[in-house]
């Protein structure tokens, strides 16, 4: 068998382990199950990407980097300076994928109507999610309202990405993007709201989708 077949396989074995099992660990509140899964979701991704890429950007193993280093910290939500860090890195992150974005990928687009208008909708989306959350937020009104509207404008290029050079992969990034928003919007209301039922099992399937999507289109492979 082909050396780089065989590492994908095995790549793939430990992902689907990690993503069932995390899945599986706050499905039936195991949570000494979480920290044997979740940290190994980002590293598989990195290397799947490293080794099949044709063209590895260093931004996204950067990226994937941080979210490894969010998804660590966040194994303890419950501790103030954890669930602070983990959104650091997590916006760290973010941030590396829109530099990516506009460099890498945004050579066809246009702010065309559809642009606009998607824009449009994003930042509505994004009022009335900050508006709902307001008064919860307490200290943290500020930070929360940076990350949201940088986790939109990923969206946004991901979208203007899409409109401008509409390719399968192009949908699929647009597609983890929403994931992330929706991801995201899950942790906000579950953490400063009030907790949702079987909460971070639908945080973890919504924000495995959407890293898995968006490495597929930022691959284009």
């Amino acid at each position: 068998m082909d050396s780089k077949l065989f590492a994908n396989i095995i790549l793939l074995v430990v992902f689907v382990y990690a993503s069932v099992g995390n899945l599986m660990a706050w499905g039936f509140n195991k949570m000494k199950w979480i920290p044997l899964t979740k940290p190994l979701l980002m590293p598989v991704l990195a290397i799947y990407y490293a080794l099949n890429c044709k063209e590895v950007e260093y931004l996204v193993l950067f990226a994937l980097l941080f979210a490894f280093l969010g998804d660590v910290f966040l194994i303890w939500p419950q501790k103030k300076v954890c669930f602070i860090l983990g959104l650091v890195f997590f916006l760290v992150m973010q941030v590396l994928y829109i530099i990516f974005i506009i460099s890498q990928q945004l050579d066809q687009w246009s702010f065309s109507w559809p642009v606009a208008v998607a824009g449009i909708v994003l930042l509505s989306i994004g009022i009335l999610i900050y508006t709902n959350l307001f008064r919860y937020l307490n200290e943290m009104k500020i930070p929360v309202l940076v990350y949201m509207l940088i986790v939109l404008t990923v969206g946004f290029l991901c979208f203007a990405n899409m409109y401008g050079d509409f390719t399968r992969y192009n949908l699929i990034e647009f597609v983890g993007a929403l994931f992330f928003v929706a991801s995201d919007t899950l942790l906000a209301f579950d953490s400063f709201k009030k907790p949702i039922r079987l909460g971070n099992l639908w945080i973890m399937a919504t924000y495995i989708n959407a890293q898995l999507l968006l490495l597929v289109g930022f691959m284009n492979i």
